[in-house]
């Protein structure tokens, strides 16, 4: 019994610590790209170079055994028939022991909780899939649970970049919005894909359309915004298990499903800025299939590099392999690149920027409240 009073004030001392911690801003460019920076004059985007304490955000406490609801926590998870032990572990990387079981870990946790590991981020990354290339540029602020995504299709045939679909968020109110034929030309604009940076050469052109308010100018998908169902309740259990505990929960299933419920609800960008399934469902399978391959600095981000393969739908014969980048800090994807087993890229995805708790102005959001 006292040794349980001395851990609890302990974990409580360390809550109190970690809640006090500010962070500032970084950006940086995946170690595929050859962008350096990204400039922009306007008062909305996400600050470019901060160093004042002017600017320094308080981040969002990482749900780890120290936070004050743990004993509400605790019940929860025993209604459902799980024990204390499957409370979320606190795991440091050791760069002396690459490939470690607990760098693994390290990795599967900021992958499964990344949303826990930032206040704000804006990204903007190129997807590739069979062929077909999509730009996703987005906002998350996670203090408001405001977000905004922006989606475009490239079109290397008609040399042109053009604006498709567009998602806002606000509290827990989304909104889907599309580009009809109008809006299309209006905003739409050339593309010269044969240069080496033509993504960095045209961001700007896409963070025009991105920071305007569109929700009044597009079509709407509904005619009142929606609640947010994957805004849920922020003492939910599944925030808390530990990712290596969720193994063999009982003797007929070999997982225990996993989801968490506060996601901000953005239609493409969640796999970027959450790379859960990923992580859970192919990683977390077999540890053995994959390893960290390199990790390395880049500007001012700390990066993992890591590889290995699957079974697609534990299909022998649909092996894949998989190189992913992901921010050390965050668990947010930078880069990944899937082949199909005669070796050919069948996705990629690329970061042209990415800004991880950096200030952010409230016109940079649309009001969907109205």
């Amino acid at each position: 019994m006292k040794n349980r009073v001395i851990l609890t004030a302990l974990l409580f001392a360390l809550f109190i610590s970690s809640f006090l911690s500010l962070s500032g801003c970084e950006k940086t460019i995946n170690k595929y790209s050859t962008q350096d920076s990204v400039s922009s004059t306007s008062e909305s985007q996400v600050t470019e170079d901060i160093s004042s304490d002017e600017y320094t955000l308080e981040t969002i406490p990482v749900t780890e055994p120290n936070n004050p609801s743990r004993d509400t926590v605790i019940n929860a998870l025993n209604e459902i028939g799980l024990s204390e032990n499957f409370i979320r572990k606190k795991y440091t990387f050791d760069e002396d022991r690459l490939n470690s079981t607990n760098n693994k870990y390290y990795v599967i946790d900021r992958m499964c909780n990344s949303i826990d590991y930032f206040t704000t981020l804006q990204a903007s990354y190129i997807k590739k899939i069979n062929g077909k290339e999509t730009w996703v540029t987005y906002i998350i602020d996670r203090r408001t649970g405001s977000a905004k995504e922006l989606l475009c299709d490239v079109s290397a045939q008609r040399g042109r970049c053009i604006p498709t679909n567009y998602y806002c968020v606000d509290g827990n109110y989304h909104l889907k919005l599309l580009f009809d034929s109008e809006a299309q030309d209006k905003y739409s604009f050339d593309l010269d894909t044969s240069s080496d940076d033509c993504y960095k050469d045209n961001y700007n052109a896409v963070y025009d359309i991105f920071k305007q308010t569109m929700s009044d100018k597009l079509a709407k998908v509904t005619d009142e915004p929606q609640v947010n169902l994957s805004a849920g309740d922020d003492g939910a259990p599944e925030k808390y298990i530990d990712p290596m505990s969720r193994i063999l929960h009982t003797e007929n299933e070999s997982f225990f499903y996993y989801a968490r419920p506060d996601t901000v609800n953005l239609a493409t960008s969640s796999e970027h800025y959450f790379p859960q399934y990923l992580a859970y469902y192919t990683m977390m399978k077999d540890l053995s299939k994959w390893k960290i391959s390199d990790t390395f600095t880049e500007g001012a981000r700390d990066t993992i590099e890591a590889t290995g393969s699957y079974l697609k739908y534990d299909d022998e014969n649909l092996e894949q392999t998989f190189t992913i980048c992901i921010d050390k800090n965050t668990g947010v994807l930078i880069s990944k690149q899937i082949k199909n087993a005669s070796g050919k890229t069948i996705e990629e995805w690329n970061n042209i920027s990415f800004a991880v708790d950096c200030t952010t102005d409230d016109v940079t959001f649309d009001d969907i409240k109205k």
